[in-house]
C-alpha cells in the first residue's frame, strides 16, 4: 500500500539523517578536540568531560547489588562506578574519562 511504501521512505530518510547528524557531530568534536575550544558567532564549541562504565563481562557474573532487574537483566552502572571509585575491585569493569561536546 501507499501508506506502507512512505513509512519505509520516511524511515530510511531518518536513518540516513541520523547517520549524517552523528558523522557531523564526530567530526565537530575531532576539530574541538585537535584546536582547542572556538566561536562561531553567539555560538561556542569545547569539550566536557565524563565518566562511563564499561562492563566488559556477561551480566550474570555480577553480584546483584550491581544490577538493576527490569524485564531483562542489565548492570547497574551507578553502583559500580560508586564501588570503582570507593577502591573496590568490580571484574571485568573500569570507569573511562571521554570527551563530549559541549555546544553553548
Amino acid at each position: 500500500m501507499q501508506i506502507d511504501a512512505e513509512i519505509k521512505r520516511l524511515q530510511a530518510m531518518k536513518k540516513a539523517n541520523d547517520r549524517i547528524t552523528t558523522n557531523l557531530n564526530n567530526r565537530l568534536l575531532d576539530a574541538v578536540k585537535m584546536f582547542g575550544g572556538f566561536e562561531v558567532g553567539l555560538t561556542k564549541f569545547g569539550t566536557r568531560k565524563s565518566s562511563q562504565v564499561i562492563v566488559d563481562i556477561e551480566t550474570n557474573a555480577l553480584p546483584s547489588e550491581f544490577k538493576t532487574v527490569k524485564a531483562t537483566e542489565s548492570p547497574n552502572k551507578t553502583a559500580i562506578k560508586e564501588a570503582i571509585k570507593r577502591g573496590e575491585d568490580v571484574k571485568g569493569c573500569e570507569i573511562v574519562e571521554v570527551s563530549n561536546l559541549k555546544i553553548n
